[in-house]
């Protein structure tokens, strides 16, 4: 859309349908599209959907998108109680061996437990982010590469987790049904994480 004296004036139609989740890349010049199962990647400056930048794995639709630091991929969450990691260019090894195809690793629990939200963190000097989600279960998880390393429980519905800069904070929506809507905020300190404050 663009401004025009006072007008919103229409500048391209995307071929999306009942789309829920549009997240822009933190350098602002690609956004991703939740188009049912599938992720739509698309340029911001030419709004154009590179062939390969349609990402499909997902059986059921994507409910939660969230941008790696360095905008070289992206984690999703979905109704199939899915976690996927995705790249935006898979490394191609060296023609034999070590290369990536997209989703690059993925999460999933035995038990039927359901993921509302992701957000991740790429630790300085690693190759792989540290995904937190938030479950049905009533838990925020750590998952690094397909295994779970911190669970932090407590007898209420998270429904919306967000990471603060270099992992310093960690940010929770609450979502408790009879109950008004809060934040908790958790510090992260020696591999555990506390709450320190809700609002």
């Amino acid at each position: 859309m663009n401004i025009l004296d006072k007008q919103l004036v229409s500048y391209k139609q995307l071929p999306i349908k009942e789309c829920r989740e549009i997240v822009f890349s933190n350098g602002g010049h690609l956004f991703a599209c939740q188009n049912d199962k599938e992720i739509w990647v698309y340029k911001f400056y030419t709004a154009s959907l590179p062939q390969h930048f349609k990402f499909i794995a997902h059986q059921q639709p994507v409910k939660r998108i969230s941008w790696l630091e360095d905008d070289t991929g992206f984690v999703t969450c979905g109704q199939d109680a899915m976690i996927y990691v995705w790249k935006l260019y898979p490394n191609k090894g060296d023609g034999q061996t070590n290369a990536e195809t997209n989703p690059v690793w993925n999460f999933k629990l035995l038990q039927k437990i359901s993921f509302s939200s992701v957000a991740c963190y790429k630790p300085e000097g690693s190759l792989e982010p540290l995904v937190y989600a938030t479950g049905s279960d009533r838990s925020i998880r750590e998952i690094s590469k397909e295994q779970e390393m911190l669970r932090y429980e407590e007898n209420l519905t998270y429904s919306q987790v967000l990471v603060g800069y270099q992992r310093s904070l960690i940010y929770a929506g609450l979502a408790e049904p009879n109950r008004p809507g809060s934040i908790q905020i958790f510090r992260y300190a020696n591999e555990t994480m506390e709450k320190a404050l809700e609002v």
